[in-house]
């Protein structure tokens, strides 16, 4: 079954609408009185890597054909293996931000439609191809895993460091990005980028749970030779700043850097947060779109993803929706998901997913998301393992 892209104007169908509530922690004055201090804690680090044992599944007999029933029927399966997150002394527990009940909920909406000319395809309903939708969760969830779950966060971290110095204006970007340059393709969706507001101040929600953690991503106004951000001494768990250090795109300020990742698959930069904003946000609702979020305006708050009353829904339903979005514009001659089966899926060993057309399709999504080396290897990690649960009877 192809998709096919219609033009961003394209009119939506019907969709629910939930009434969010501003982000208490953003404000865009020049010069803005303290913003509420979110504390983190110190504890000990976490091993990067120390993956909870695979529990055996429980025998249940979804109904033939119905994702969503199969789905359900390995619940126990995916809150003690997928959904699982690490305290500050690297113990296992249940993620409090990303819960089945959350996953279920937003996956019924945008699997269902959201108004958008294309949804999160679980093929539900079809005996043949439900499976092809499942392993279209399971690389999702195999990307949220290694981007917030284990983390147990709405906002992207600060973890990018040079010798324990992680610099403050990480918010601006990591790994050599620019969030706020990253703009949708002139000439066709250049309208969908949000505007950079270099007096917009904001504070992320929380910080890393590891031993002597930087604090939150933030930005506000004020750049030039003498405004500079310093950096956060992980081995003496001190703010530097008495003199400039700049991140890896050589930003030594935060204004205008208030573009971070949110949510599951923390989305960032102004085309992927305007694409919010259009399809499921204020700006398509002003245009006459029916959205989800009419009264949400994910440009002028960008937090709002991981402040809003509406919680956990947002941080799965944006990453549903910037997985669903990607997939659809992601083209490749290399693999289409639909040719991956229940039978080769379930018996293909993790070096031979590292190595076959299986991490080639990852590949090709990690270039679409822009994932990083490290993740996307991690990704291609977990996705026998989370697929496998899906996918055994």
């Amino acid at each position: 079954e192809s998709l096919v892209v219609l033009p961003p104007s394209s009119s939506p169908e019907e969709s629910p609408t939930l009434s969010p509530e501003h982000n208490p922690t953003l404000s865009t004055e020049k010069n803005p009185t303290t913003l509420i201090q979110i504390p983190f804690s110190p504890g000990i680090t976490p091993a990067p890597y120390s993956y909870p044992p695979i529990r055996q599944p429980i025998s249940t007999a979804p109904t033939i054909g119905t994702a969503i029933g199969h789905i359900q029927s390995k619940r126990d399966l995916i809150e003690s293996n997928v959904l699982i997150s690490y305290d500050a002394s690297g113990m296992a527990y249940p993620s409090t931000q990303y819960t089945m009940n959350g996953l279920m909920q937003s996956l019924k909406v945008m699997a269902g439609g959201f108004g958008a000319d294309f949804k999160f395809m679980l093929w539900e309903g079809d005996a043949e191809k439900y499976i092809h939708g499942l392993v279209n969760l399971a690389a999702f969830l195999a990307n949220a895993m290694v981007e917030s779950i284990e983390y147990d966060s709405c906002d992207e971290l600060n973890w990018q460091n040079i010798d324990g110095k992680h610099a403050i204006s990480n918010s601006c970007g990591q790994e050599g990005r620019s969030y706020q340059d990253e703009n949708c393709p002139w000439g066709s969706t250049e309208f969908l980028s949000c505007d950079v507001d270099d007096n917009m101040q904001v504070t992320a929600v929380r910080s890393g749970n590891q031993l002597l953690a930087p604090p939150p991503l933030k930005c506000k106004a004020g750049s030039g030779e003498d405004v500079f951000t310093g950096y956060w001494d992980e081995i003496s768990g001190r703010l530097i700043t008495d003199a400039p250090f700049p991140n890896v795109a050589e930003r030594t300020d935060i204004e205008g850097c208030c573009w971070w990742g949110r949510g599951a698959l923390s989305t960032r930069g102004v085309c992927n947060i305007g694409k919010l904003n259009y399809y499921l946000g204020k700006r398509g609702a002003d245009l006459g779109r029916s959205t989800l979020y009419p009264q949400l305006d994910f440009c002028k708050y960008p937090e709002v993803t991981c402040t809003s009353a509406m919680g956990e829904q947002l941080r799965w339903t944006t990453a549903l929706f910037e997985w669903s979005e990607r997939r659809v514009n992601y083209s490749t001659n290399i693999i289409n998901i639909s040719v991956i089966s229940k039978t080769n899926l379930t018996s293909i060993s993790t070096s031979e997913f590292k190595d076959t057309r299986y991490s080639a399709l990852l590949l090709g999504m990690g270039g679409t998301l822009k994932m990083n080396w490290r993740d996307l290897s991690m990704v291609v990690w977990w996705i026998p393992m989370a697929a496998t649960h899906f996918l055994i009877l």
